[in-house]
């Protein structure tokens, strides 16, 4: 269980005070061991949830750049809270609050901007949250960082730099020119803002020293500079050489989907073994190593080495064309016969023209067809047909690498195409037409029919198309619409034709793909349709009442017919109509005996009608279920339906010249008891919810009314041949596991800890589509060498995973193992504190110069140590060197060690925390304080051992605060050090004369209360003393403390 920090240890031992003070006469073990189980609490057993974790910055003073957390005298002195503490000697800011996140404000009125002006550690699953702040110093990440800026002020002087070392994630953060960065983990920038015609002043990883590293991940980050090494991944970033003149990337890793920038005047290389792929180069001249594939090459690029862009195929064309490529963010290179643009593989590209002389039409001379694409030479799919700024044509395509691509405007004449329906749904494709899913800019997919540029449609005058038709005519290459009735609207190009159609669903313009839901309607401007209106039939007019209301509509009347024999209808909704009107909207134009011509004015919908103004007889008769036709999913309700999905029923009129309407369906579910259809539900087409989907046998019933007089309304109709079946499904194949079915969050772990690397690694990874971790094995990987075991020492690993078939739970064996590039692991050197009592210890580095560890990363198992005195000790003439102790509690040294040795001591680093005292003249073991000092690998603290009982060191400020408040004079002050504590003790004994009176060099003569006091208590043994020397201003540690109050106690109490 994890120990939660020192503020909330404290401030849960304080809830229970009163309960403790009540046991004054209780064991000193027995109050300290309950403090140390009160601090391993979990935080939420006296925490306030609507308090967040977080660090309070201070700025030192007015203006300055430099800011410490505010309880930390500007970062002279130690420093905790919740979730962080504060190192002053390191000067180093620790965050530690595993799967939580601490953030970083700033107790100053008005600043929002600040720096940490300290190093930064971030332990393992720790957040990071640092909105509008700098971390100047070096950072260490091993858990999340979001929102922070890695910047050094140019008040800090000097020439270091911010860095980085990046083991876990950084998400949506900046970088400075001059920083560095090690990336271990992933740096993903896609929450950033960029902009790639604006690359420079959006940059977001600006440093030129950046170390993508064997296993890192850097996404979505526009670089004002190369990275000098990528033994990673790079994935849909920006790379730039045009900032220095030589610059070089060593990638040895993998580049995807990247931009890469160069300069005229400029070049630059790109060495090793790695590859790139589906990227683009832009003026990019220099060496380039790497193997590139699927990607695309601007004329202004020149390479030395690998790949020679003169000789890859190219997108040529006779006039100018714009392309941008769909893989890697890029701005819009143009190209014609000239310059041309090459090309390896089979890139997306999309290509357009910003004038309508120059719309493209053909690709290597054939037609422009996304049902014709495999037909095309060079050209493995065209993606999409559609337009540049609402005019001009765009088309997306791959091409198949095997040629050249040659890019056209001619026009060629329009041709006729006849699809095929079934039941109003068309066949897969044909010449001319093809049916696919289409997704309009509203994110709605539906299945759609699609007319290629230069055909014409024609159907039946009475055929019925059940799904959105679209065509992909353009500027003066347009398709049209000939014959039939449209039930799920239409999506119409400029300039295009329509004749003899009707239209159920909405009319709308080509960037909109029509469905059977309500989206923005519009009719072109100066929109004419020609033979709509039938005498048998009427027809629907569609606009909008806002913006379109100015378009003008003409609609040529049937022969023998004139403006005065129909009747308009604005339509409420798709199934009611309102009542009648007198006249056609009063914004209406011209009317002549052959047109209508007429704007919307205030309606949305129109229908109309042949009438005959004096027929006012009342012939109403019922609704017969005769008149309607009822399918579900657009089939017979003959057909088999299988349960799991939402079945839609629908009922319309046979005679689509009838003006009435189905209001309301409903569905009755039989009763096998019964044998009876009961419990009647109601149906909202718009909702799926509402759907029958459960096995079963169904009953259709429908509400419908007439708005032309002929029939009555009906509340509900049915009839015995309107039933269908819901059966169950047939049993799905089984489920081929892929590598998309674990996810996996990173795994740090030390070389104590290896034993528990495979239960640790099952932890972080979880699985979908029903796969059980009992079927899944682990396959460990170094330097892409499978391992036959568990991997025990320290360093960088990948994992493959391999699943056994699951019958029961359906799904088959892997017949290889998967990998993900995001499958990689550390095992780390096992460190463990050090505590030395009079004196510090520190290693040397490779240079010989010395360096002081910082107590929160600890000593790797291994290192050698040395010791060294404190200055107190060292600086006293009068002390005497006696060696080293080491503590009863302490893990054993090896037998390389000497602890004899006044200036060299040393010893080589157990697997285990280290505690030492100094053995002073009178043979005790220094001072009996104990410093908390590093905890082990696992972050446990090294316990504080007093009267018998462990102390963890999270609790120990918390747990003597407790005690010494509970036994010592009411509103006494804790000592802090030796003068005060012998003033104490003295006072409390009735302030006795002391049996000498040699007076102590080092506390003042004329303080004759102090040199009684000190000289007292050494007198009795309750503290010592150095011949004439008391060393009164030296700190004392609470556990001195409680040790001499108690042994003033137990002597009062001797008599």
């Amino acid at each position: 269980m994890r120990g939660v920090s020192i503020a909330e240890g404290a401030a849960q031992v304080q809830k229970s005070k009163g309960d403790v003070i009540l046991m004054k006469k209780r064991l000193i073990s027995f109050l300290l061991a309950v403090s140390m189980m009160l601090s391993i609490l979990p935080a939420g057993a006296f925490a306030d949830y609507s308090t967040r974790k977080q660090v309070m910055l201070k700025r030192v003073s007015a203006n300055s750049d430099y800011f410490y957390p505010e309880n930390s005298d500007n970062g002279t002195k130690d420093a905790e809270g919740d979730g962080w503490s504060y190192d002053h000697n390191t000067n180093t800011l620790t965050f530690d609050a595993p799967g939580e996140t601490v953030y970083v404000d700033c107790i100053d009125k008005g600043v929002y901007l600040y720096t940490i002006s300290s190093n930064v550690v971030v332990e393992a699953d720790t957040t990071l949250y640092a909105v509008a702040v700098t971390l100047p110093l070096h950072t260490t990440n091993h858990g999340t960082i979001r929102c922070a800026t890695f910047l050094r002020p140019s008040s800090y002087g000097g020439t270091a730099v911010s860095e980085l070392d990046n083991y876990g994630l950084a998400a949506s953060v900046y970088f400075s020119e001059n920083g560095i960065v090690h990336n271990y983990g992933e740096i993903d920038l896609s929450g950033n803002t960029h902009s790639s015609s604006d690359m420079d002043s959006t940059a977001d990883l600006t440093c030129k020293n950046v170390y993508n590293e064997t296993g890192g991940i850097i996404r979505y980050a526009w670089m004002r500079h190369p990275v000098k090494k990528n033994d990673g991944t790079l994935y849909k970033c920006q790379l730039s050489f045009d900032k220095e003149n030589g610059s070089t990337l060593l990638n040895n890793g993998s580049i995807q989907y990247s931009t890469i920038y160069g300069r005229e005047d400029y070049t630059g290389a790109i060495t090793g073994t790695g590859t790139i792929d589906h990227s683009y180069f832009k003026c990019l001249k220099g060496t380039v190593e790497n193997t590139i594939t699927n990607s695309v090459i601007e004329s202004t690029c020149s390479f030395a080495g690998g790949v020679n862009p003169n000789a890859l195929h190219q997108i040529k064309s006779s006039t100018a064309f714009k392309l941008e490529s769909r893989d890697a963010p890029t701005s819009a290179y143009t190209f014609d016969a000239v310059t041309s643009i090459s090309f390896v593989g089979s890139p997306k590209v999309y290509v357009y023209s910003d004038t309508r002389a120059n719309n493209i039409n053909r690709l290597n001379g054939e037609p422009l067809k996304i049902s014709a694409a495999s037909s095309i030479p060079g050209v493995a799919s065209v993606d999409d047909i559609g337009q540049k700024d609402w005019s001009y044509t765009a088309v997306t395509f791959h091409p198949d690498g095997t040629r050249d691509v040659a890019l056209s405007g001619e026009f060629f004449d329009s041709n006729r195409c006849e699809p095929t329906l079934i039941d109003g749904i068309p066949t897969e494709s044909g010449v001319g037409w093809n049916y696919v899913d289409v997704t309009d800019r509203y994110g709605k997919t539906a299945k759609t029919l699609l007319i290629d540029p230069g055909y014409d449609a024609y159907f039946e005058e009475d055929a019925i198309i059940r799904v959105p038709v679209k065509t992909m005519g353009t500027y003066t290459n347009h398709s049209g619409l000939h014959g039939g009735i449209y039930t799920k609207g239409v999506s119409l190009q400029t300039d295009r034709t329509l004749e003899n159609v009707l239209v159920f669903g909405e009319i709308l313009p080509n960037s909109d793909t029509p469905s059977s839901k309500k989206q923005w309607l519009s009719l072109p401007q100066n929109c004419t349709v020609n033979g709509a209106l039938d005498e048998s039939r009427g027809t629907y007019i569609y606009g909008t009442a806002d913006a379109y209301s100015d378009r003008t509509i003409t609609v040529t009347m049937p022969e023998g017919t004139t403006n005065k024999q129909w009747a308009a209808y604005p339509l409420l909704d798709y199934y009611t109509k309102g009542e009648r009107l007198s006249s056609l909207p009063s914004q209406s134009g011209s009317f002549t005996d052959s047109t209508i011509s007429f704007k919307m004015g205030s309606y949305e919908k129109l229908a109309l009608e042949l009438v005959d103004p004096d027929d006012n007889v009342d012939t109403k008769k019922d609704f017969t279920a005769d008149l309607f036709t009822v399918t579900v999913d657009g089939k017979s309700l003959s057909e088999e339906f299988t349960a799991g999905t939402p079945h839609n029923i629908y009922v319309t009129a046979k005679d689509v010249s009838e003006n009435f309407h189905v209001t309301q369906f409903f569905y009755y579910t039989y009763n096998e008891t019964s044998e009876k259809y009961e419990n009647r539900k109601t149906i909202d087409i718009e909702d799926k919810t509402t759907w029958p989907t459960d096995v079963g046998k169904y009953k259709i019933a429908i509400a419908a009314n007439d708005n032309s007089g002929k029939y009555n309304s009906v509340n509900e109709l049915t009839d015995d041949s309107w039933v269908f079946e819901i059966k169950a499904s047939a049993p799905s194949a089984p489920h081929v596991p892929v590598a998309e079915d674990f996810a996996y969050s990173t795994l740090h772990i030390d070389t104590d800890n290896v034993d528990k690397l495979e239960e640790r690694l099952m932890d972080k990874i979880t699985t979908t589509n029903g796969i059980s971790k009992d079927d899944v094995t682990i396959t460990y990987v170094k330097d892409n060498i499978d391992l036959n075991a568990v991997p025990t020492e320290a360093g960088s690993y990948t994992f493959k995973i391999s699943v056994k078939a699951n019958a029961a739970l359906n799904y088959t064996a892997t017949e290889q193992p998967l990998t993900d590039i995001s499958w990689t692991f550390q095992i780390h050197t096992a460190s463990y504190g050090v505590s030395v009592t009079g004196g510090q210890f520190y290693i040397l580095k490779a240079d010989g110069t010395k360096q002081y560890p910082s107590s929160e990363l600890g000593v790797p198992a291994g290192t050698k140590v040395y010791l060294e005195l404190n200055n107190d000790y060292a600086e006293d003439p009068d002390f005497e060197f006696r060696g080293w102790q080491l503590a009863e509690n302490s893990t054993k040294l090896d037998g390389n060690h000497d602890l004899t040795l006044k200036d060299d001591s040393y010893f080589i680093m157990p697997h285990g925390n280290v505690q030492l005292s100094l053995i002073t003249d009178s043979g005790d073991q220094g001072d009996t304080d104990t410093v908390i000092s590093s905890g082990d690998g696992a972050g446990t603290a090294v316990a504080v051992v007093l009267g018998g009982a462990a102390i963890g060191g999270v609790a120990y400020l918390a747990g003597t605060q407790l005690y010494l408040e509970s036994v010592l004079p009411k509103g006494a002050a804790i000592p802090v050090n030796r003068q005060q504590l012998a003033d104490l003790l003295w006072a409390t004994a009735g302030k006795p004369q002391p049996q000498s009176s040699v007076l102590f060099t080092d506390i003042s003569a004329e303080a004759i209360d102090s040199q009684k006091a000190a000289r007292w208590c050494v007198e009795q043994g309750l503290m010592q003393a150095n011949g004439t020397s008391f060393k009164p201003g030296r700190h004392t540690f609470r556990p001195q403390v409680i040790k001499a109050w108690n042994d003033l106690q137990a002597m009062q109490k001797a008599g």
